[in-house]
Formats: structure tokens, C-alpha cells, sequence
């Protein structure tokens, strides 16, 4: 199929714009375990996670100073499904760059909160225990943030991931900026969700280790006789996550117009259930 507009365009422009809304929106991403990859899956596949599920008490004034194998190593399956966000292009979409911003910043809001959605599906009560807070309670200096803290004590990481309503009041109202990104409250980094749906009801925010959930993703399996009929076909890597999102333009002989997609295989699991999260409902 010959192109009829400017991929180099629209290369530029979807990878910018994509990289510029899925970087911001799926910052949170950072606060879990993280499988990500450039493998080809196809749906119902799935990916092992390891975990550290064991080891020998540590021992005073030992005589074998050999234990290789003392560490018990599991695994946790994650299940990938294949997260796609179709949408078309008009002629004046790809023939004009901010036209085509538009169209693909709606479109990677709503791929952003698909993998969104993906991620937190574990973050549930029968997994992670009862609320330890609600959402009025959790204030820069409360007790609740410290119980949230305090629950997961013991994770190497810890990081505070909140919705708008919470977040807010954690912004600094002096002309001294504070990245909450990079820590502060005694969590290491603090992240605004836009949204938690997916996750257990009326869930506003969780405080986390990374050992709380394994997030997997990689590459959807895309036949040989379908992707030379790809006009565009690339890729955007998040880097501060190493999260991959694939996209693809072409055309239909059929009815003549021009569609476009985002998608990855992705999954999530609960990794280590004890300890690891703190839920705000």
C-alpha cells in the first residue's frame, strides 16, 4: 500500500505526543515490580515473575559456611491480555501536525487509563487486607499517613500513590517547588492517579512496596502475511519505566480510510500480600 501522507510526521508526532501523555500519566508505574519486555505473546499467555519466597535463619558462629541453594526462588504467573486502542485518522489528521496531536492525545489518555487498570486489578481486600485510612484522613503530618507508612515499614521502597483530591493537598503553596516524584513525608516517591478504576471499590490511594504487584508486559504476536500492510508501524519506550507501547497505521482498501492503533500484551498479579500495601478507601 503506497502512503499517501507524510509518515515521517506521523511518526514524529505519535511518538512525541505518546511518550509526552504515557510518561506523566503512568509515572506510578514505578512504585511496582516490573516485567517488561520486547517478546511476542500472544493472549492467555503468560509471564513468571520471581519472588524470594524463603531463606535459612541467619546463623551465629557457624561451622558450614556453604549454602548455595538457601535461598528458595518462586514464581508468580501473570496471565497477558492484549490491551488495543483502535482509532481512525482523517486526511487532515495526517497531513497536519497539530491536527494529529489532538486525535492522539485523546486517544493515548484513554490507552494510559486502560494500562492503568491493568496494573492495579490486584489492589483488592481479599489481597491486601482492609483499609488502613480514608480518604479525608490522609493529610501532609497525619496520623493515618503514618499508619500508611508504617504498614509497609519494612519494603525497601516505599511509595505513596494518590487520587487528585489527596494529591492536592500535598502540593506545596509556597514559591518553593517540591517534586513529590522524588520523595518526601519519609515515602520515596509520591504519585498522582487520575483514576483507580479496576481496582477494588472506592479505593482513592494505597501506600507500596514494590513487592505488592508484579506488572508484566511485552509484544502483541502479529502475523507475517498482516504487518507489511502496515504503512506506519513502530514503537515508544517510557524509559522511566521501560514500559513499550506499539502502534500502527493503514489503510483499508475497502473503504478507503486510514486507521490507526495502540496496544502491548499486559498483566498484573499480587506478588507478596503481606506487608507490601496499604489501602485508602
Amino acid at each position: 500500500m503506497a502512503n499517501a501522507f507524510d509518515s515521517a510526521l506521523v511518526v514524529d508526532v505519535v511518538s512525541s505526543t505518546l511518550t509526552k501523555v504515557l510518561a506523566n500519566r503512568l509515572a506510578p508505574l514505578r512504585a511496582f515490580s516490573r516485567d517488561f519486555s520486547t517478546d511476542i505473546k500472544a493472549p492467555g499467555q503468560t509471564i513468571q515473575v520471581k519472588r524470594a519466597d524463603a531463606t535459612l535463619n541467619t546463623l551465629t558462629n557457624p561451622t558450614n559456611f556453604e549454602h548455595a541453594f538457601a535461598t528458595t526462588i518462586g514464581a508468580v504467573s501473570v496471565s497477558l491480555n492484549h490491551i488495543y486502542q483502535p482509532f481512525g485518522l482523517s486526511n487532515a489528521d495526517l497531513n497536519n501536525g497539530h491536527k494529529l496531536e489532538d486525535t492522539v492525545s485523546i486517544n493515548a489518555d484513554a490507552m494510559a487509563d486502560a494500562i492503568w487498570a491493568v496494573a492495579i486489578a490486584p489492589v483488592t481486600t481479599p489481597n491486601f487486607g482492609a483499609a488502613v485510612a480514608t480518604p479525608g484522613q490522609v493529610t501532609p503530618g497525619s496520623t493515618s499517613l503514618q499508619t500508611l507508612w508504617s504498614t509497609i515499614a519494612k519494603s525497601r521502597r516505599k511509595s505513596l500513590v494518590l487520587a487528585p483530591e489527596i494529591y492536592a493537598k500535598f502540593i506545596p503553596n509556597s514559591t518553593q517547588s517540591l517534586d513529590l516524584s522524588a520523595g518526601a513525608y519519609g515515602f520515596d516517591a509520591i504519585h498522582l492517579a487520575t483514576t483507580f478504576t479496576g481496582a477494588v471499590s472506592g479505593l482513592d490511594g494505597f501506600a507500596c512496596s514494590p513487592d505488592a504487584i508484579a506488572v508484566a508486559a511485552c509484544q502483541p504476536e502479529i502475523s507475517q502475511a498482516v504487518s507489511p500492510n502496515f504503512a506506519v508501524r513502530d514503537s515508544v519506550t517510557l524509559e522511566e519505566v521501560g514500559l513499550t507501547v506499539y502502534y500502527n497505521v493503514w489503510g483499508s482498501t475497502a473503504t478507503r480510510a486510514t486507521h490507526a492503533s495502540f496496544e502491548l500484551m499486559m498483566g498484573s498479579s499480587a506478588l507478596i500480600k503481606s506487608g507490601t500495601m496499604a489501602l485508602i478507601i
